[in-house]
């Protein structure tokens, strides 16, 4: 599907739209099979392909900064990586200490079967286990770098 972005003295800027919406657009307009960029920039818009964001670093995010056209005249969503401010530091290191939490629920969760009175395991060894699970908070680390404990057989 191709989509559009406006453009506005040579720079795109608003949201993108898809062909079906630019022929709504440009009601006038009589459209080739296919929409070349020396087609659709008369008209004041350019043909426009989404990228994929580029992996970050902890502490870093991507934002979308002014696309750039590439040699085949198509406007190329580009992305910026920054560092992230203190505030979002901060609410990344909670969004990670809540995933980390989420799957050590799971896990205790799992295995409460094990501390049943007529459960057929080394209930001692289970209960170990499920210590060092909610001791993961306090690791070195937290929420970063978690060892997490082996299971027992």
């Amino acid at each position: 599907m191709t989509h559009f972005i406006k453009l506005n003295n040579g720079v795109p800027e608003g949201n993108v739209i898809v062909e079906e919406n630019l022929r709504q657009v440009l009601t006038n307009a009589t459209f080739p099979t296919v929409i070349t960029d020396s087609f659709i920039e008369p008209f004041g818009y350019g043909i426009y392909d989404f990228r994929s964001q580029p992996p970050v670093a902890r502490y870093q995010k991507n934002i979308e900064v002014t696309p750039v056209k590439n040699q085949y005249g198509i406007w190329c969503q580009t992305w910026e990586t920054v560092a992230m401010s203190d505030s979002e530091k901060t609410l990344e290191d909670e969004r990670k200490s809540a995933e980390v939490r989420f799957t050590r629920n799971q896990k205790l969760y799992q295995t409460d079967w094990t501390q049943l009175i007529d459960a057929p395991v080394d209930k001692a060894a289970w209960a170990a286990y499920r210590q060092e699970l909610r001791d993961i908070t306090s690791q070195t680390g937290f929420p970063w770098e978690v060892q997490w404990p082996t299971q027992p057989e």
